[in-house]
């Protein structure tokens, strides 16, 4: 017995499963809609005669004396034009619906190679920028090892003294500058190079630590000891800063 329903079930599940079914129901019910509504949604309060005779007299086919025929055209009434409308639907839907699936394809592809085409031309855009960009940048590479090359070789040809004097030129503006040789001239000229005093409990600096540093960083002056035995004493280019640095402070203005 639980095989008969399994079977009969399995059955039930594929006729009724079928599209074709499907869409014969639907175009039946929506035929019929009328008769459907009388008989399921009209109150039994509007009817002023029984229910049976009430349908019977809204049929579309009464002779009144062929009781068979009657029921004949009304059947194939409410039964052949459903199964028409479902016929023409399996037959043309499935090319609509291709015809409509060719449309929406078209115009998806369509799409798609015009973002494709615009998305390699900005590509190539993008691309032919990025050249640009490096040959500039590989023309100022260029350029500057071109300016490096020239600035050695002029440098290279340079005497340390025209070195000097440039160098000299470019610093002597300075405050700290100033400052600083004005301080050397007294500690080499007037200290005996020494840069430290003894104050009573500590040594204490006779020249200014950033000026020290300076002139040591500018290669001016050669340090040697520590603490009270420290002295500084001038280089071949600290001598050359001192001597113009006397002759533009003796100048006549």
């Amino acid at each position: 017995m639980d095989g008969f329903w399994s079977s009969f079930s399995k059955w039930f599940n594929e006729k009724t499963g079928s599209p074709l079914y499907f869409t014969y129901i639907a175009f039946f019910i929506t035929w019929n809609w009328k008769f459907f509504q009388i008989v399921f949604l009209e109150s039994p309060s509007l009817f002023t005669t029984p229910k049976i005779e009430y349908i019977s007299s809204h049929l579309p086919f009464s002779t009144g004396q062929w009781i068979v025929l009657d029921w004949i055209l009304n059947t194939s009434w409410y039964i052949i034009p459903p199964a028409i409308f479902t016929f023409l639907a399996i037959l043309y839907l499935p090319i609509l619906h291709k015809w409509a699936l060719e449309k929406y394809l078209n115009s998806h592809f369509e799409r798609k190679e015009l973002f494709e085409t615009r998305q390699r031309k900005y590509n190539e855009w993008q691309l032919s920028l990025e050249k640009e960009k490096a040959e500039t940048l590989g023309k100022i590479v260029t350029v500057k090892k071109r300016q490096l090359k020239q600035t050695a070789e002029i440098k290279k040809s340079t005497s340390k003294e025209e070195q000097w004097e440039e160098e000299f030129e470019s610093i002597k503006g300075s405050a700290l500058y100033i400052a600083g040789m004005s301080q050397l001239s007294n500690i080499i000229y007037n200290k005996s190079g020494k840069t430290r005093q003894f104050n009573g409990t500590d040594y204490s600096l006779l020249i200014g630590s950033e000026i020290l540093a300076l002139a040591d960083s500018k290669g001016l002056i050669n340090i040697s000891g520590e603490r009270g035995t420290e002295k500084i004493e001038l280089t071949e280019k600290g001598r050359f800063f001192m001597s113009h640095y006397l002759d533009s402070k003796n100048r006549p203005s």
